[in-house]
């Protein structure tokens, strides 16, 4: 009689223990509804599991010598104003690789957005700033009118 009241008890718990628990945990400040929950690349503070500048600089370390893939995700506003080809020689010599840990979303316009990034360069920590526009479902950067100032 143990013996079966024992396998009963293991039996439930093992089941209780197999079942799909669901924890949600939100990280409400950061996540942003952009109303385009499907779109992979609308959201800047997540794309496939990443934040945009995070994205960005790992799209420059993969394609290397081929800064043609960034200007898919320079606005058009940006590409407009600068001219595509002063815009490649900024990203040519900008330097991506560095800790960085976005810290907060602000938002401009209803298509515009303000990335706060917490970078370590030089074992240093420092704000670095940058904005993004949604543009056509897809996150892009929107460069300063000082070009320079891109990551100051």
């Amino acid at each position: 009689m143990v013996k079966v009241v024992c396998k009963i008890i293991l039996a439930l718990s093992l089941s209780f223990c197999g079942q799909k628990q669901t924890a949600s945990v939100s990280n409400s400040n950061l996540i942003l509804d952009t109303g385009a929950s499907e779109k992979s690349f609308s959201n800047p503070a997540l794309i496939y599991g990443t934040d945009f500048l995070s994205f960005f600089s790992a799209l420059k370390m993969n394609f290397p010598g081929k800064p043609q893939s960034l200007l898919v995700f320079t606005s058009a506003k940006s590409r407009e104003e600068h001219g595509d080809e002063k815009i490649l020689q900024l990203y040519n010599n900008s330097n991506l690789n560095f800790q960085k840990k976005l810290k907060s979303v602000n938002k401009k316009s209803v298509s515009e957005f303000i990335l706060n990034y917490e970078a370590i360069i030089d074992a240093t920590i420092c704000l670095k700033t940058i904005t993004v526009s949604v543009e056509q479902d897809t996150c892009r950067i929107l460069l300063p009118k000082k070009i320079y100032e891109f990551l100051k």
